[in-house]
This record gives structure tokens, sequence and C-alpha cells, in this order.
């Protein structure tokens, strides 16, 4: 008689994206982004909105945001942004 031996059921590990489409987010700051002054205070004095939502590269989920003020659009990973308080 074959002994049968059971094989755990996969478990679902779909992730899902954080933000949603329309979700005002903020950029975080990075220490080593090697961008001017101008630049670094552009990225984080003003919302951007999520336009996009891009796939699975790398370390995590990716988005593409537009500029509130200046519809200037970039493509940032999850792990970069943060939820805007409007």
């Amino acid at each position: 008689m074959k002994s049968q031996t059971k094989i755990p059921a996969a478990k679902n590990t779909t992730r899902q994206h954080a933000f949603t489409l329309g979700q005002a987010v903020n950029i975080l700051p990075r220490a080593s982004t090697r961008t001017s002054r101008v630049v670094e205070q552009s990225l984080h004095s003003c919302h951007f909105k999520i336009v996009r939502l891009l796939p699975e590269e790398g370390i995590g989920f990716q988005y593409r945001v537009k500029n509130a003020e200046t519809s200037q659009e970039r493509v940032v990973a999850e792990c970069e942004i943060s939820p805007a308080d409007v």
C-alpha cells in the first residue's frame, strides 16, 4: 500500500497596489537623490495624482504620477510615495 502524502494547498500570494487610481500622494524625500535643491523642493512641496497603476518591478509596484501644479508626469516606486493629506 502506498502512503499518500498531502501536498499543502498553495497560498494566495497575489499582492495588490497599496494606492488607487486618482489618489493624491506625496513623494518622499530620499537621501541618495542627486538632484538640484530646486527640483527637490518642487517634488516635495506639492501633491501628485496617480494616473496609472504599473506592474510590480523589482522591489514593488510602480505608479505613474502627475504633478498637480505643473502637470509633469513621472514613474515612482510604491516605497517612494505616501498618501497626501488633502
